[in-house]
């Protein structure tokens, strides 16, 4: 049996991603009174596939967080040590504060149990894993992850429920949502990402497009004509991106070239991409090849950086 200690930070991906390499039996979850709300979120979607505890503790004070995840482990001592007094820890220290890292260095150190670190590095996920020798760390793995989320447990994940919280209404019925349906018919014929037209939560966001690529997220907002002189598709991105997650890409396709004045300075600070498809002309149903071969390789651009 493999019971995972981990470490809740404000990002997701960082709890989930070991669950579904190591499919551990146990998983202890270790948030702060400020992330509780995302340990419940955690609770909620990883119940299905381990048995998932919590414990809360201190942010930032290293000995209440190692007193208190050292009391979690006694509680379930059983579930983690056999007869024999083998145990089969294992330290995620890829979220949470420092100082709970620290405390939880501490514990692996005590129980000599393994350590692993999850690492973006470009456009792949990356688990490094550490055991002891003489009390000393030595890496024994570097392992490249695949994806192992689609968007729809990422939407989940990252905005609860869909039908509840979330759901897919389609590209607009307004003459804009042509434009929506060529961009997203595009990227649909691409393998390596998985795409929703029309994707509306809290009641009052909604976005154009939501791209998945392997374990990113994207959002697509497009307009065409007049309204891409305007400030509402960045706003809408702006507004979008809070609840998805800060490393979450952002576009903005646009069929003019209009990036002057106060546009473009919230273009530049806001770290959206701008997709200029210029051939594309009001009431087209599809992009033409060289708009197409734009598209994909700004979004491609993006993920990959």
């Amino acid at each position: 049996m493999t019971f995972i200690v981990q470490l809740v930070g404000e990002q997701y991906l960082p709890n989930v991603l070991p669950v579904r390499h190591y499919h551990p039996d146990y998983v202890l979850l270790v948030y702060s009174k400020r992330t509780r709300s995302h340990f419940e979120r955690l609770q909620h979607f990883l119940q299905s596939e381990t048995n998932v505890m919590g414990v809360e503790t201190d942010a930032f004070n290293i000995a209440i967080i190692t007193e208190q995840i050292e009391q979690a482990l006694q509680t379930y001592q059983e579930r983690w040590k056999d007869q024999t007094g083998k145990t089969t820890l294992l330290f995620n220290l890829t979220g949470g504060t420092k100082a709970m890292i620290l405390g939880a260095q501490q514990l692996a150190s005590h129980y000599q149990a393994p350590i692993c670190y999850l690492q973006s590095e470009g456009i792949q996920s990356v688990i490094y894993s550490y055991e002891w020798n003489m009390n000393r760390l030595r890496q024994k793995e570097r392992e490249t992850l695949p994806s192992y989320l689609n968007l729809r447990e990422m939407l989940n994940l990252t905005l609860g429920k869909e039908g509840v919280v979330w759901k897919e209404n389609g590209p607009s019925p307004e003459e804009g949502g042509l434009f929506e349906r060529a961009i997203a018919d595009v990227l649909y014929r691409d393998p390596d990402y998985e795409v929703m037209c029309g994707v509306k939560f809290y009641d009052n966001i909604e976005i154009d497009v939501v791209i998945r690529y392997q374990n990113q997220l994207g959002i697509l907002e497009a307009k065409i004509d007049k309204k891409a002189g305007k400030l509402e598709g960045i706003h809408q991105l702006g507004t979008a991106v809070r609840p998805l997650g800060t490393y979450t890409k952002q576009f903005f396709a646009i069929n003019n070239n209009d990036s002057e004045g106060s546009q473009k300075i919230v273009r530049e600070v806001s770290r959206i991409i701008i997709i200029p498809l210029l051939e594309y002309k009001r009431g087209a149903t599809s992009l033409t090849d060289g708009d197409a071969a734009i598209l994909t390789a700004k979004v491609a651009q993006s993920f990959k950086e």
